[in-house]
């Protein structure tokens, strides 16, 4: 038997040898998972700070961001309303530059036309004064 021959050599001693090296083995893993433990519940801890602290900014993100896209409607808005405004005023402008060149070619006619009848009345006060 194969078995017994290779069992036969290990011994006594050298199984107690085995048997402290396998409880040293498991006693240093079982520290490990003891040191992970702790650093999971510190961790665990932590976060759960970091967490509380984080949901009053997350808040007042919430809050910030709603108040700059209100002024962000806002400031389109003005800005619509002031395009408005420059198209009305640029309209008037030019009713009004329409007006201001109509008027003043009347009154170059209207010069005109009196410039002739002061003519035309400067010759009969000639002819009358001739007849006299």
């Amino acid at each position: 038997m194969a078995w017994n021959n290779y069992l036969g050599p290990l011994g006594t001693p050298n199984c107690v040898a085995l048997l402290c090296l396998t409880l040293f083995i498991y006693w240093e893993q079982w520290q490990v998972y003891q040191q992970l433990n702790e650093r999971e519940g510190q961790l665990a801890h932590e976060l759960s700070l970091a967490q509380a602290q984080l949901f009053p900014l997350r808040k007042d993100n919430a809050r910030l961001v709603r108040e700059a896209n209100e002024l962000h409607r806002e400031a389109i808005a003005a800005a619509e309303t002031q395009s408005a405004s420059a198209r009305t005023a640029a309209k008037t402008q030019s009713q009004l530059t329409s007006a201001v060149e109509e008027a003043n070619f009347l009154r170059a006619q209207v010069e005109k036309k009196l410039a002739t009848q002061v003519d035309a009345c400067n010759a009969l006060q000639e002819q009358v004064q001739v007849g006299t």
